[in-house]
C-alpha cells in the first residue's frame, strides 16, 4: 500500500523559498485591509505623539509593523528581481513634472508623517525634510537615488540581519557594483 502524498509540499531549495517570498511581498494587500492597517498605524502614531516625549526607534518600529504598505511598481531602480513591485510608501511632498504634491499616504496618515519627522528632528535638529520613504520587508537592489533633491538620511528599523549601505558621495561613474567594494 502506497502512502498518501503529504498535504504540504516541503521546499528543499532556498531559491524556491526566495521566489515564493518575492511573490508574496509584491502582492498587494486588499484595499480594505491596507486602509485599515494605515488607519491603525496613524492612530498609534497619534497616541505616541500625544505623550510629548522622545520618539524612540522602538516606537517607530511598532508603528511600522502596523503599516499597510502599498505595492509600489514605480520604484524600478530598487526592485530586486524577480519582484515586480516593492512594499513602499512616501510620506510628505514630492515633485512631479515641476509641481509639488502632498502624497496620498500623507493625507491618509498625517500623524505617521509627523511621527517620522519628529523622530528625525530629535536626532538631526534642523534637517530639511520634504518626504520620508518607508520600505518594508525587502532588500532593495544596489542603486543611486536619482530623484532626491537635497540631503538624505537613512535609518533601518526592526530585527534583521545583513544589509549594506554605501555612501557613494564621491561616485563619478563606472559600474555601480564597484561601490560596494
Amino acid at each position: 500500500v502506497e502512502a498518501p502524498p503529504p498535504k504540504h509540499r516541503r521546499l528543499e531549495d532556498t531559491a524556491s523559498v526566495a521566489s515564493l517570498l518575492s511573490k508574496a511581498q509584491s502582492m498587494p494587500l486588499p484595499d480594505g485591509i491596507r486602509k485599515e492597517r494605515i488607519r491603525r498605524a496613524d492612530e498609534l502614531a497619534r497616541l505616541l505623539l500625544e505623550r510629548d516625549t522622545e520618539i524612540t526607534s522602538h516606537d517607530v518600529t511598532t508603528v511600522l509593523h502596523q503599516w499597510g504598505f502599498s505595492s509600489n511598481t514605480h520604484r524600478t531602480a530598487v526592485t530586486p528581481p524577480p519582484m515586480t513591485a516593492v512594499p513602499s510608501d512616501t510620506l510628505g511632498a514630492v515633485r512631479m513634472k515641476g509641481r509639488w504634491f502632498v502624497t496620498d499616504a500623507t493625507r491618509q496618515a498625517p500623524n505617521m508623517a509627523r511621527l517620522l519627522v519628529r523622530y528625525l528632528h530629535q536626532r538631526l535638529p534642523g534637517f530639511p525634510v520634504k518626504a520620508v520613504c518607508i520600505n518594508g520587508m525587502y532588500c532593495c537592489r544596489l542603486h543611486i537615488d536619482g530623484a532626491n533633491t537635497g540631503p538624505s538620511a537613512i535609518q533601518a528599523f526592526g530585527d534583521f540581519e545583513g544589509g549594506y549601505l554605501s555612501d557613494a558621495y564621491a561616485y563619478t561613474g563606472g559600474p555601480l557594483e564597484a561601490i560596494g567594494d
